[in-house]
């Protein structure tokens, strides 16, 4: 049977990816996000569709899930993707949390709400996090996003699994995709780049986006009820905590 992934933020970087494995491999994918896909594959691919938002926010999302049912789009998966440390320097500044825990955690959870309470053949739900919610890696305010994420999905989990809904969150840790950071780095300064994959990683190269994808991938397609909320690191070492 074919499955229905909701994707946000699949317009680039890790969400573009899981679009482009999970539409090879067969199943349809529905996107969110604010700005245009470019690539050429997932945007004429027959079994894509995408809403682009003016923002992540409550009335967009609805209007968003009214064309969904209309459509005849029935979710089965939902993967809550997408966030960022939004250029932050300052680390003590209210408005900037609340912007950070907007872009990182709330639209999500509002996502989640409308999904759960709409899509009547729901099963699975997963959270992509990242090592920097249970770590002091990255931004301050970014980490405190991301750890909210760890923390909800765990306790959300234990709630939808009684529902017959699997939750799970996955926790990557630095990786390299087409125009993010570390893409960027990577071409800027190759030393720098080098020096962080010695020091910081028990690997010998950073995992790339596509890697990332396939390993979230495998989890939706093998989920289980019994991943109530369970964190999956994919960091190649970088995390230190057990």
């Amino acid at each position: 049977m074919q499955k229905c992934f909701l994707i946000n933020g699949c317009n680039g970087g890790l969400g573009l990816e899981l679009t482009k494995r999970i539409l090879a491999d067969g199943d349809k994918v529905v996107g969110f996000g604010r700005s245009v896909i470019e690539d050429v594959y997932v945007r004429r691919h027959k079994s894509f569709s995408f809403y682009k938002l003016p923002c992540y926010s409550t009335e967009a999302f609805t209007d968003c899930f009214k064309l969904l049912k209309s459509a005849k789009n029935e979710v089965t998966h939902l993967i809550l993707n997408g966030g960022s440390a939004l250029g932050m320097t300052e680390v003590m500044e209210t408005e900037n949390l609340r912007n950070c825990f907007e872009a990182n955690f709330f639209s999500h959870v509002e996502l989640l709400r409308l999904t759960v309470d709409e899509m009547k053949d729901l099963e699975c739900v997963c959270f992509v996090s990242s090592v920097s919610g249970s770590e002091a890696h990255g931004h301050p305010l970014y980490s405190a996003a991301k750890a909210a994420v760890l923390a909800y999905a765990r306790s959300v989990g234990r709630f939808l699994s009684g529902k017959g809904v699997s939750v799970f969150s996955v926790s990557p840790g630095a990786f390299v995709a087409n125009s993010g950071y570390w893409y960027d780095v990577s071409q800027a300064d190759a030393v720098r780049y080098d020096n962080f994959v010695k020091s910081r990683l028990t690997v010998s190269s950073m995992p790339t986006a596509n890697q990332v994808a396939d390993f979230i991938y495998v989890l939706c397609q093998s989920h289980s009820v019994n991943m109530a909320g369970c964190d999956y690191r994919y960091d190649g070492g970088q995390g230190r905590s057990w």
